[in-house]
């Protein structure tokens, strides 16, 4: 057994909370939001209503959040796919980063700020 240290760690694949009743999403071409800050949270958003939960993966790697999706068709092509990259700013805590998708598509990211500039 392997003892990695887990700041070593290159990617963090994040788990989407799904609402119940959620399943394939159809609808608005895939797009992002820019980065929001309300209060002590940084926010993004992606339309990613033409794919299901399962085919979106978000991973986090320093302040780098990357959302990918793919769509495969039944021989095993690739029959859609959507990939976006944002730059969180340098007051992340990203130990909190938490994900949604809420049942008409749209992926929101959510960010805590850090607590003060001394955690920089």
């Amino acid at each position: 057994m392997s003892s990695a240290n887990p700041s070593s760690r290159t990617h963090t694949p994040l788990r989407l909370a799904v609402p119940t009743g959620v399943g394939s999403m159809h609808g608005r071409p895939a797009s992002m939001g820019g980065v929001r800050t309300v209060d002590h949270t940084h926010f993004l958003s992606a339309d990613v209503s033409q794919f299901e939960a399962p085919d979106v993966v978000v991973t986090a790697n320093n302040r780098h959040i990357t959302i990918h999706a793919e769509k495969v068709a039944e021989d095993g092509g690739v029959r859609d796919s959507f990939t976006q990259k944002s730059l969180l700013p340098a007051d992340v805590d990203l130990l909190g980063i938490s994900c949604t998708l809420t049942p008409d598509g749209m992926l929101v990211i959510s960010v805590p700020r850090l607590t003060s500039h001394s955690d920089l």
